[in-house]
């Protein structure tokens, strides 16, 4: 199988007394596809032995495979070749990106430099997402205390409501003017609404990202609740969603990541109308009981 894992679980299996037994388990037996995002995230620790065990794990993971690109990266990346009629997608990361791989086979070059760098990094993504999620809940709270009975009832319903032309969400047509627009940006072509359908079922990085969002302004704009963002997934936990269509299990140990991962994965599949998910999301305690039974 091929196994993606995220940094939660990244750190947790550093963490566990069994951890050379398992990293020996899941080489003979599975082959680990290693993620640019979690790279650049047990970069961004600020302890330096931390960091150097970290890396020295991923480094033991790895079977010298290169990893699989940023997710905004392979979003776009799909998006042109859907474009141009290719149906082959290039995973993993290009030539620009190769000392992010460098630092994981010499856990020496992340010197404080890079550490700081991909800090700022994720600052700059998590900050505006969080930010945004605020804005737009002042817009939709307002706009529901108008029309109660519009409220949807869960992240699922939701994205269900995008298929009424009147609802909260501004139905079919604002996710197709979303989706057009984005589009257009990206490749300087027209998108139909029929090729839009086909986007989606032939890149399943769109509707999954665009699941994550649905899943996460609900949580955060609707809810009447529990709308702070507490123990909720992040703007980078979100985009690991991106990662589900390419293998077979996705492992977190972050409890908010595993239920809007889980929930994702079947939201993306029905808005691509494509069959139930192959893709398994497991807590690593879970996966940790398949490895050492």
């Amino acid at each position: 199988m091929n196994i993606c894992f995220d940094t939660s679980a990244i750190n947790a299996l550093c963490d566990d007394p069994d951890s050379t037994l398992l990293i020996a388990k899941i080489r003979s037996s599975h082959k680990v596809l290693l993620t640019s995002l979690s790279i650049v995230e047990v970069i961004a620790n600020s302890s330096a032995e931390r960091r150097k065990s970290l890396l020295d794990l991923l480094k033991a993971l790895s079977d010298g495979t290169l990893p699989l690109a940023m997710p905004n990266k392979l979003v776009r990346r799909a998006t042109r070749a859907f474009s141009k009629g290719k149906l082959r997608l290039m995973a993993s990361i290009t030539q620009e990106e190769y000392p992010t791989w460098w630092i994981v086979n010499d856990a020496l070059l992340a010197e404080k430099n890079e550490q700081e760098e991909a800090f700022q990094w994720m600052k700059s993504l998590e900050e505006p997402f969080r930010q945004i999620h605020r804005d737009a809940r002042e817009v939709f709270q307002q706009m529901l205390a108008e029309h109660p009975s519009q409220r949807p009832r869960s992240a699922g319903g939701f994205i269900k409501s995008f298929e009424r032309t009147e609802s909260v969400s501004g139905g079919r047509d604002a996710l197709y003017k979303l989706v057009q627009n984005l589009y257009k940006k990206e490749t300087s072509q027209h998108l139909s609404r029929d090729a839009m359908r086909q986007l989606f079922y032939r890149v399943p990085q769109w509707p999954l990202m665009l699941a994550g969002w649905a899943h996460e302004a609900f949580a955060r704009a609707f809810q009447t609740s529990n709308y702070g963002p507490n123990k909720k997934p992040g703007q980078l936990d979100l985009w690991c969603a991106v990662y589900l269509p390419m293998c077979d299990v996705f492992v977190t140990s972050h409890n908010g990541q595993y239920r809007a991962l889980r929930l994702i994965n079947v939201l993306g599949r029905r808005m691509a109308d494509r069959p139930v998910p192959r893709t398994r999301v497991l807590k690593y305690s879970v996966f940790r009981r398949t490895v050492l039974p």
